[in-house]
This record gives structure tokens, sequence and C-alpha cells, in this order.
């Protein structure tokens, strides 16, 4: 009991060390990386606490044990939050930087092109750097 409580203090130790900067991979967007990074020690850490539940009903009524218990649902209670934070954060990026950029044209005609004698005009992207971001995090 004393070496799952040790574990389980380790672990909300390093939690609150780590949410303000997960081990996102470089290849995953910023928000879905941290989601995914969140929902991973979720995957690990859940299984393993029902399988310290079925050891045996005897364990139930010691302190050791409640402690534990108040442990697990305060790790699992901050993991819950920082991914609710995140995909907060993300629809609050979306609804005021990218809402309005889905609406524009996606070619426009180059500005400097205008302002020059030439008669043929160039074609460019109208991309905003916000909405290559909002693209990365859904696809």
């Amino acid at each position: 009991m004393k070496k799952c409580h040790g574990i389980f203090v380790e672990c909300k130790g390093l939690i609150e060390k780590d949410t303000n900067q997960a081990p996102i991979p470089r290849n995953m967007p910023f928000s879905s990386g941290a989601i995914r990074w969140a929902s991973g020690i979720l995957d690990r850490f859940v299984p393993k606490f029902g399988k310290f539940q079925e050891l045996s009903e005897s364990l139930y009524k010691s302190e050791e044990y409640l402690e534990v218990v108040k442990l697990y649902e305060a790790i699992k209670e901050k993991i819950e939050k920082y991914q609710n934070e995140k995909k907060s954060e993300f629809y609050q990026f979306v609804n005021e930087k990218c809402v309005d950029k889905l609406d524009l044209k996606l070619l426009k005609y180059n500005e400097e092109d205008k302002k020059s004698e030439l008669a043929v005009k160039s074609l460019q992207v109208n991309f905003n750097p916000n909405l290559v971001r909002l693209l990365k995090e859904v696809k």
C-alpha cells in the first residue's frame, strides 16, 4: 500500500510540474498534442487503479487506502481539468482568430502587381498563419 501511495504522489508531482510544458512530439500540433498527452496518462492510470481496487475488500477500511483513493481522484480531476482547459483554449482561438478568415477568398491578386505598370497580374495564396495552425490541429 505504501508503494502504491508513493507512486501516486510521484505521479501527482510530475503532472503538476509538466502540465505547463507537456512533452509533445514535434510532429503534433500544440493543442491536440497536449490533449493526447493527458489522455495517454489517463489511459495508463485508470486501468491500474481498477486492478488495485480488486485486490481485497479488507483494504477498503484502512486509512492508507482512503488516502490513495483521494490521491487518485485528485490526479484524475487535475488531468481532466487540464484537458478541458486545452480544449477551451483551442475553441477560443478558433472563435477569435479563424472563423472570419474562413470566409476569405483562397486566391487574391498580388498587391505589388497592382502598383506596377505591367499588365500581368499574379495570384497569391491568401492563407493566414492562424488558419494554417487551425488546419494542422484538425487534420
